[in-house]
């Protein structure tokens, strides 16, 4: 209430979900819903060939590819009803943050977490620009910056019944995903 009286944006949920490998990741976040939909959703991906693969899975609800500044600007349009679905490559959404594109609200899922912690703050600011309601980053235990720090709680999960199917979420895993980046 009060961001909106003083001219400020909400605060933006980030959060991450945390797969058992990559290959349970690559298969479950195209899939995973954390709640019914009700924004329309933006994949983020960071190569081109992760685009390819994520538009594939995700070719039963028609995906909109976003990959250059033009189809940044029709994005808007696209993302009008919650089912929308778009994959857009990272340093395009960037560009189009530094822009004056706005979207109306929409849930960003993000293909893994980057290396360094600024290039996750980076990106975490030009999806909010851009109207990101909610930011969930997806990895894998098995892929940097986590892998070094997930012998210790790969059999935690793996005791516990934590199957490839349903990411894990906790605040504590997010702490220390960020702790973990360089």
């Amino acid at each position: 209430m009060f961001g909106r009286l003083f001219g400020r944006r909400p605060r933006v949920a980030v959060e991450d979900a945390l797969w058992i490998d990559r290959a349970a990741r690559d298969a479950g976040w195209t899939r995973w819903r954390q709640a019914p939909a009700s924004l329309p959703t933006v994949h983020v991906v960071r190569s081109s060939v992760d685009m390819d693969a994520t538009l594939t899975a995700l070719s039963d609800r028609r995906p909109w590819r976003v990959s250059d500044g033009h189809e940044a600007a029709e994005l808007a349009r696209r993302l009008a009803g919650p089912e929308a679905v778009a994959v857009a490559l990272e340093d395009r959404l960037r560009a189009s943050a530094a822009g004056s594109l706005t979207l109306r609200a929409f849930e960003a899922r993000v293909r893994s977490r980057a290396l360094r912690r600024a290039d996750d703050e980076a990106l975490i600011a030009a999806l909010t620009r851009l109207g990101a309601a909610r930011i969930t980053f997806h990895g894998a235990l098995d892929e940097p910056p986590i892998a070094e720090h997930a012998r210790r709680l790969r059999p935690l999960l793996e005791h516990l019944g934590v199957g490839t199917t349903e990411p894990v979420m906790s605040e504590a895993i997010t702490g220390s995903i960020a702790r973990a980046q360089r």
